[in-house]
């Protein structure tokens, strides 16, 4: 495996360009770990491996959680969500309470109510949750009733649970994902045990899924270096767009020590560009100031970057300034001066 695509003794077997994602699932029980290929067209090459050189394969093939966008869907948070749950069934009764307390004629709303009652559980019942995970998030979201965006700087911790992952966040109640339902009691049947067998092994399987994809965008995140300098100096600070603009661009004129006594350089300008524990905006500002020493490999750099981002302002700002485009750049910049003067 190479960043060029999949190689078996020296031929290709799938280039990199037909590759839409890949994931690593650790080992489960006796099992070794494996590594998830997915073509765009084939169905997914499995590869057993050590957890170690999967992960480095992943980064090979610049599918790692640095580098893309992961997407997965897991048990419908219908079944595991009891506010939701609850509302979806209750669905009838309110459809009924609501037939005689309306003007209407009350055989026709509910000829009208529940047949639309039972096609909302059907969907319910259909729908999976979707889980997007990126290098400086993730997002989970179900039909259209519930999306919740949990940035990597939030999460303190990751748990393993029976039911699926907790993650532990600097600030409020811990967040479950949950992959699975409690078990099934056994006994009911051989179909019905096959079944329930079959629905908790692939909880499990979504569950170490999961977490390995987190696990190593936040140990990314975790282990990045420290920011050199006051990173502050970039923030918008009540400042409107291009004032704003202007500072930044100064920044990088700035002889070493010049301001607040420490060092400005371009280096350290790319190190926030790349640090996903920095706002987006400093990560935007710092990108703007470090812009005129962009070369080759740094433009592929955040060309793959990009990919793994699911903050849309801070990728669009990204997109402009490797477009080389100052209209579409000062757009990009002018939505973190807007949000930034709002809380000043």
């Amino acid at each position: 495996m190479r960043d060029r695509g999949l190689f078996w003794n020296d031929e290709p077997l799938l280039e990199r360009r037909h590759l839409v994602g890949a994931f690593v699932v650790a080992s489960i029980g006796d099992e070794p770990a494996k590594l998830y290929v997915q073509p765009r067209l084939n169905d997914d090459f499995v590869f057993e491996m050590r957890l170690t050189e999967a992960r480095e394969t992943l980064a090979a093939l610049e599918l790692d959680a640095t580098q893309s966008i992961a997407k997965f869907r897991v048990a419908a948070i219908s079944k595991t969500w009891p506010t939701v749950g609850s509302m979806i069934i209750g669905a009838p009764i309110v459809c009924v309470i609501g037939a005689v307390a309306v003007p209407l004629p009350w055989k026709a709303a509910f000829v009208i109510g529940i047949p639309l009652t039972f096609l909302v559980l059907f969907f319910a019942a259909l729908s999976s949750t979707r889980v997007r995970i990126g290098a400086d998030a993730l997002v989970v979201h179900w039909m259209l009733l519930y999306r919740r965006r949990i940035a990597l700087r939030d999460v303190r911790a990751l748990e393993r649970t029976p039911l699926g992952l907790r993650l532990h966040l600097t600030a409020g109640k811990p967040f479950e994902l949950r992959t699975g339902e409690e078990p099934s009691p056994r006994g009911r049947g051989l179909l019905a045990d096959m079944l329930a067998e079959r629905r908790e092994q692939r909880a499990l399987f979504d569950r170490e899924l999961l977490y390995e994809r987190i696990d190593q965008a936040h140990r990314a995140f975790a282990l990045a270096a420290p920011m050199a300098f006051d990173a502050a100096v970039l923030d918008p600070a009540g400042r409107d767009v291009d004032e704003w603009i202007e500072a930044i661009r100064a920044l990088g004129d700035r002889p070493a020590e010049d301001y607040r006594n420490v060092a400005v350089d371009t280096e350290s300008m790319w190190e926030i560009v790349l640090d996903p524990r920095a706002s987006a905006a400093r990560r935007a500002a710092a990108l703007l100031a470090f812009a005129p020493s962009l070369d080759a490999p740094r433009e592929q750099h955040l060309r793959v970057m990009c990919r793994a981002l699911l903050d849309d302002e801070l990728r669009n700002t990204i997109e402009a300034v490797l477009a080389r485009d100052p209209s579409a750049t000062r757009k990009a910049m002018n939505v973190f001066a807007r949000k930034a003067s709002m809380n000043f």
